[in-house]
């Protein structure tokens, strides 16, 4: 709201612990862009080692930081608990727009051109680099670059938080990193729970359990084709058994299927 920039430096040549962690505890509540499944774990790690980070020196704690960077990456997040129950109040524009799913993947490098920005920049070193002194304000530049990009992002997705916002107080479930499709999900399932008084966990675990499935049981009777090749082939393929224990034989066997018009 105020516009106000703070930036806090891990470095040989600057070391801000002390005041980024009295800033993380001071009620803030955080936006970012697939920050639950990353810059978050990586501060949550900082939060949870305070002491032994405001012991650590800079090379030894930027060591312990990297190391957990690289966890995060190769886990693509954490624990489900902590990304449900962050210490500070998290809002991932990435999760909310449903960036996290693979056909609609997207970086915040390309919203920045799909914004038009005027300004765009890489990482201007690679992951891993040794960052010298001189260096320290390139880093800042650029996390400053990126920070106003997300910025402008949230901006464009007020409509949307503002509904998960007013969801979660009329449902007092969390819903704010949730796509539209999670927050159906979550409401049918908050609902039904809500009649039944089942556990959402139990509810979760529900499923019935089949050895085979037969497709003239899972083909709508809307199907229908003109031609008598067609015809034929789908009668034959309605009278097919899909063996549950052997998918793969099953699948084996019909992709090779050709039929001749």
């Amino acid at each position: 709201d105020t516009g106000k920039k703070y930036q806090y430096v891990i470095h040989t040549s600057r070391n801000n612990i002390n005041e980024l962690l009295e800033h993380l505890k001071s009620g803030i509540a955080q936006v970012g862009f697939n920050n639950l499944y990353y810059d978050y774990q990586v501060l949550h790690w900082i939060l949870k080692n305070k002491d032994l980070a405001r012991r650590l020196t800079p090379l030894e704690l930027t060591t312990f930081i990297y190391e957990e960077s690289n966890r995060a990456i190769r886990e693509q997040g954490g624990s489900y608990n902590l990304c449900r129950n962050p210490l500070i109040p998290q809002c991932d524009l990435f999760l909310i727009n449903h960036y996290g799913n693979a056909a609609r993947m997207t970086s915040l490098k390309k919203l920045e051109i799909a914004m038009r920005l005027s300004n765009v920049e890489d990482l201007p070193f690679e992951p891993g680099h040794w960052v010298q002194d001189d260096e320290v304000q390139k880093i800042l530049d650029y996390n400053e670059c990126d920070v106003i990009a997300t910025m402008e992002f949230y901006k464009r997705c007020t409509k949307q938080i503002q509904l998960r916002r007013q969801l979660e107080l009329t449902h007092n479930i969390p819903l704010i990193n949730r796509p539209d499709v999670g927050i159906a999900e979550d409401l049918f399932l908050h609902s039904y729970c809500k009649l039944t008084r089942k556990s959402k966990w139990d509810v979760r675990k529900l499923r019935t359990e089949r050895s085979e499935v037969w497709m003239k049981d899972v083909v709508l009777p809307v199907v229908k084709f003109q031609t008598q090749e067609l015809q034929n082939w789908y009668e034959k393929f309605k009278k097919n058994r899909i063996n549950i224990s052997d998918l793969y034989a099953t699948k084996h066997d019909w992709e090779e299927e050709t039929i001749r018009i």
